[in-house]
């Protein structure tokens, strides 16, 4: 009997089930967080739709799509790793393209990137201390990146 051998890409892909866990985690999770008030009253809104396994947030008049991937999360010293990308997706005009204005990465432990500043343990699928400052991290981030997206018109009153 011969012995199957895989690559170490293959090897490294066998946690996709914990990500594609951990990715409706974390998108039920936010779609049932109670905001704080300064983002409650800023209109945030999240909706999640388990068979299509997309989360919808809206605030100011804006619909954001999440889509989930795999990725590779690679860096200097290592050899790649699967992780997983959720990205938020301005709703498009029809013709124009989609607009990603904010992503979380996160590998198959629960390692989560937001603000593409730097990795924090946290596990969405247990009761942690951790998870509501996550949340809430997110939830800034999102609607920061929301703000950023909308026009600036002139406001001035003419007398």
């Amino acid at each position: 009997m011969i012995a199957a051998q895989y690559s170490e890409l293959v090897d490294a892909a066998q946690q996709a089930n914990a990500l594609d866990a951990y990715a409706t985690d974390l998108m039920h999770a936010l779609s049932i967080y109670a905001l704080p008030a300064p983002l409650a009253h800023t209109g945030l809104r999240f909706s999640y739709s388990a068979p299509e396994q997309q989360l919808a947030v809206r605030a100011h008049g804006k619909l954001l799509h999440s889509r989930y991937e795999h990725v590779w999360l690679t860096d200097k010293t290592s050899r790649p790793r699967l992780g997983g990308r959720l990205q938020f997706h301005l709703e498009a005009r029809q013709g124009d393209n989609s607009q990603v204005i904010y992503e979380i990465l996160f590998d198959a432990l629960g390692n989560a990137r937001i603000d593409h500043s730097h990795f924090f343990g946290n596990s969405i699928r247990k009761e942690d201390p951790e998870l509501r400052e996550a949340l809430r991290r997110i939830s800034l981030a999102i609607i920061n990146a929301i703000h950023d997206s909308m026009d600036r018109v002139d406001g001035t009153v003419d007398a």
